[in-house]
């Protein structure tokens, strides 16, 4: 740079730093805002796939039970059968399903005597918070015996089963 009396002054001046670091400072903002994005796009969509898979665990667990139940009753929203897929009792067992409140909980009893409909409140399990569970047992809101199609709606996902 030339100071004008003859001598050469090697250096940037105040203005010119102060310049590259706010051009410094708008490149990391950006870059910064990018990042924040992405992540927070990955998370959603690690999220969804998490709720996508539960769900669809839930679903192939329900017709796992289905197909080997003796006996089922669906009353409002309560969905139990006699099965031999127990999840937590080898063997024939009582289990289901009771929706209530937004949530989705389960229940099994080692032994399939008394009433189908039966269940100990302080025994159920909680399985999932969901907008939507409905059963349909073949076409029906309400049911006892041995069906030859369950529907089964989770959310906006739909399990037809035909038995027979």
């Amino acid at each position: 740079m030339y100071t004008g009396m003859g001598k050469q002054s090697s250096g940037f001046t105040l203005v010119e730093v102060l310049l590259v670091l706010a051009l410094l400072g708008l490149s990391f903002s950006i870059i910064s805002t990018i990042f924040v994005g992405f992540m927070n796009s990955l998370i959603r969509m690690q999220e969804s796939s998490e709720t996508l898979r539960e769900r669809a665990l839930l679903l192939m667990d329900i017709k796992r039970k289905v197909l080997s139940a003796k006996e089922v009753a669906l009353k409002g929203n309560q969905f139990f059968m006699h099965s031999a897929g127990g999840s937590y009792f080898p063997g024939l067992v009582k289990c289901g399903y009771v929706y209530k409140d937004g949530q989705l909980y389960y229940y099994e009893f080692p032994y399939p005597y008394g009433d189908i409909l039966y269940y100990e409140e302080d025994k159920l399990v909680k399985l999932a918070k969901l907008s939507k569970f409905k059963v349909l047992v073949d076409g029906m809101e309400e049911f006892k015996g041995k069906p030859s199609k369950v529907e089964v709606v989770i959310d906006n996902e739909k399990l037809i089963l035909t038995l027979r």
